[in-house]
């Protein structure tokens, strides 16, 4: 039987695998060793998605549909919500970290299309909204993934909120809602 998984993309991000129980997998990622920015500095390590092993990840589990967490530019300053006071908060996004984050997608998004696995992207506010997640809250999204799933872990062994298996979580149980995932 096929299944259907759903993808948080982030280098923090996480696949989430339906089935009884569902199963969860950290972003497998590889390092790679840039160019040192001076003589004498040391080199720079950036991350990437480590498309083979996702691969491997996702025909191990026979999926046939894949819900993707939609990436988009951000403006410099994005708002993210309102605070615990109502105040407006707002983050940073720099150059780079965009370009980063546009990266790994299109890698998930073409490595998808080549293996013919199916996919659709779903916009973050429209599966959070869905749960009546305000904002961006990592918290939040965390809270209602172990209410729903309280037989899987969204915290790391220091208790820190893992979103990124939260948020791949609720995408793939908001697919469920829709008639999107099996």
């Amino acid at each position: 039987m096929s299944a259907t998984a759903a993808i948080d993309p982030g280098i923090t991000g996480s696949i989430c695998i339906s089935g009884d129980p569902i199963v969860l997998h950290d972003m497998p990622v590889i390092e790679i060793y840039g160019k040192p920015a001076r003589k004498g500095a040391k080199a720079k390590i950036k991350r990437e998605v480590d498309v083979p092993r996702l691969l491997s990840i996702l025909r191990d589990a026979n999926v046939s549909m894949v819900l993707i967490e939609k990436q988009q530019e951000r403006p410099a300053k994005f708002s993210v919500g309102k605070g615990a006071n109502g105040e407006d908060v707002e983050r940073k996004q720099g150059v780079s970290s965009s370009w980063t984050t546009a990266k790994n997608y299109y890698l998930i998004i073409g490595a998808l299309i080549g293996s013919g696995i199916a996919h659709e992207a779903i916009h973050p506010r429209t599966w959070q909204s869905h749960f009546k997640i305000a904002g961006n809250s990592k918290g939040q999204s965390c809270q209602i993934a172990e209410r729903l799933y309280p037989g899987a872990s969204f915290r790391g062994p220091r208790g820190r909120a893992l979103d990124g298996r939260a948020d791949a979580t609720l995408l793939l149980e908001y697919g469920r809602r829709m008639g999107v995932s099996t």
